[in-house]
């Protein structure tokens, strides 16, 4: 440390020409501890002061770290930790450890009684010991705590230690606990937490690897009156057919987590204030009972039982997202859907033939996901008038098979289909689209008829204004516009062997083409009379001077992406031959 502070005395001043408060901006956009402030403080005295000697409190006050394992006392994470602590102490605010090596924790409690203004401590997924809350001298500024419980080298948290920390720190208002590894008095401890009488500081509790009975659960949930935040999960995925069922009722809970919970077959929950639900890997579970009126987000992931939603009694969802679940019957979403008609977001993954969405389902849906697995959906059809984005995807290897695509609405900032090799006709009717990208994934293999595909892009008054069209993977000679109006042009991975100019003129008044890792013939023949800039990048086979542009609008010709460069007499040359037909061409640049 010594050596450290010698070398900030010696350090070299000069000017840099911005004001400190611009550069203080920019130090908190650093991580304090894995972007290494300590070096960056070495390069002159004015980042010295900011960084070092007179630093603003808040570049210090927050310390995250995830996944540091692994590590000895030579590690650079933990020296840096050690040094932020030693040296900053009296700015940290907030400290945050998850799934790190325990030294970060024994770091933690030799310097844990100079913390005197920390607000927020989290130690989850790594040992850690008791001594470290006796250490602690910030009674009046501690008010979030969130600790790890089944990880304590003196033993699991248990009731005495609750008592502890409600009445060592007072402004406490949010306080959880996690229980993440199996041991024989895991569950008598969680017992022994909620019967307490300080149980109504709890508001958050976590219960992974532990498997106490249905009646347990039902007991803690109920009894803790403080809890807002409950997760359970017991690695059990798949297992025997069960019969259980789980019965949770609160008044105070807002967001409950279920994960790897596969030896129940029925759940029943009542919660009136509950805001956010995450069903992960309940794999068991066919009949699902929810009375939670306040309900805003609902999360289902392989839930691969569950057919039905009528017993789900909520009418003010905001999200919903239904992944993996194969036994869910199209009626029953649909039927949900229209008991919500304030839903936003929606992310769907499909296993029957169609899909339809319109103004009566999903009259305030703007952003649509849809994952097709490749097995049977082959036509989507949406039609919701406040759509913003669609993204349609496969959920797994296997490509789509998806054939048609409507859309229908006003003003869409963002459509994307991915992996769509058997794709038939696109249709959008809309005013205005920002974004359109296809990516057909067809191979050279996969070469398709001409006009296999069709792009209707049709609007009752005027054609469609389309701010960005993005195609990859196909050959353009399998596809057919109708006329619209395109700003921007992209194309990846597509043939030149085609009457690229005709595409221009199909779609209006393009400015602007790229042509990213093309193939084809030698040769580019251009005619466009509002072409303004022509972008080609790594189109291998293309040679430079047989690029033909007849467009007296044309501003910039950008070649990149190429193995060797032209000399600057062949620049000279092929660009005064484009300008023989481009008078107003500017820029002309050919790079790597």
């Amino acid at each position: 440390m010594a050596s450290f502070e010698q070398e900030h005395n010696n350090l070299p001043e000069f000017d840099i020409a911005l004001p400190s408060e611009l550069w203080s901006a920019i130090f908190k956009k650093f991580h304090p501890v894995h972007d290494d402030l300590f070096t960056l403080s070495l390069v002159c005295k004015k980042w010295r002061n900011l960084i070092f000697t007179n630093p603003d409190p808040t570049l210090w006050e927050n310390i995250t770290l995830t996944n540091v394992r692994n590590c000895t006392y030579e590690n650079t994470s933990l020296a840096r930790f050690k040094n932020i602590l030693k040296i900053f102490c009296r700015h940290v605010k907030l400290i945050r450890l998850q799934k790190c090596h325990e030294l970060f924790t024994e770091i933690l409690l030799v310097y844990a009684s100079s913390l005197t203004v920390l607000n927020t401590l989290e130690i989850t997924g790594m040992p850690w010991s008791k001594r470290l809350l006796r250490m602690l001298r910030c009674p009046k500024s501690l008010k979030s705590v969130f600790l790890e419980a089944s990880l304590i080298s003196e033993g699991i948290f248990n009731q005495d230690d609750l008592q502890y920390v409600v009445e060592r720190f007072p402004q406490v208002k949010s306080f959880g606990l996690q229980y993440s590894v199996i041991k024989p008095d895991s569950v008598t401890a969680v017992k022994d937490v909620v019967s307490s009488k300080y149980s109504h500081h709890i508001t958050c509790l976590l219960l992974e690897r532990v498997r106490p009975e249905s009646s347990d659960l039902k007991d803690a949930v109920k009894k803790l009156k403080g809890l807002r935040k409950f997760g359970y999960g017991n690695d059990q995925i798949h297992g025997l057919p069960s019969i259980q069922l789980l019965t949770l009722n609160s008044k105070s809970l807002q967001e409950v987590e279920l994960f790897q919970v596969g030896d129940f077959a029925e759940f029943h929950f009542t919660f009136p204030r509950l805001k956010k639900l995450t069903m992960n890997g309940c794999t068991a579970v066919s009949e699902l009972s929810i009375e939670a009126s306040a309900l805003r987000t609902l999360h289902l992931s392989l839930c691969v039982e569950v057919r039905n939603f009528q017993r789900i009694s909520a009418s003010s969802l905001r999200e919903l997202k239904v992944r993996r679940c194969n036994a869910l019957i199209p009626a029953e979403l649909i039927s949900l859907l229209v008991r919500n008609p304030d839903i936003k977001l929606l992310e769907l993954e499909v296993y029957w033939s169609s899909l339809r969405l319109d103004q009566h389902s999903t009259p305030s849906l703007e952003n649509i996901t849809i994952f097709d697995n490749g097995e049977r959906l082959t036509a989507v059809d949406i039609r919701c008038p406040k759509l913003q984005r669609l993204l349609i995807k496969k959920s797994m290897t296997r490509s789509t098979i998806l054939k048609v695509v409507s859309i229908l609405s006003h003003d869409v900032k963002k459509i994307v289909l991915n992996d769509v090799p058997y794709l038939r006709k696109v249709s959008v009717d809309a005013d205005t689209v920002k974004y359109l990208e296809v990516n057909f994934e067809r191979r050279l293999d996969h070469v398709k008829p001409a006009e296999f595909t069709k792009l209707n892009f049709r609007n009752r008054s005027c054609p469609v204004k389309i701010g960005h069209l993005v195609l990859k993977r196909c050959n353009l000679n399998a596809l057919a516009f109708t006329r619209c109006n395109i700003q921007h042009i992209s194309l990846e991975y597509c043939n030149l062997d085609c009457p690229i100019g005709d595409i221009i003129q199909q779609c209006g008044l393009v400015e602007s083409l790229t042509l990213r890792n093309c193939y084809g013939p030698c040769q580019l023949n251009l005619s466009s009379a509002h072409l303004r800039e022509v972008h080609i990048v790594s189109c291998t086979s293309l040679l430079m001077d047989h690029i033909n542009l007849a467009c007296p609008s044309l501003e910039v010709l950008h070649v990149s992406g190429l193995s060797f460069l032209p000399s600057q007499e062949e620049v000279d040359f092929i660009a005064s031959n484009v300008r023989e037909l481009s008078p107003f061409l500017g820029s002309v640049k050919f790079s790597h």
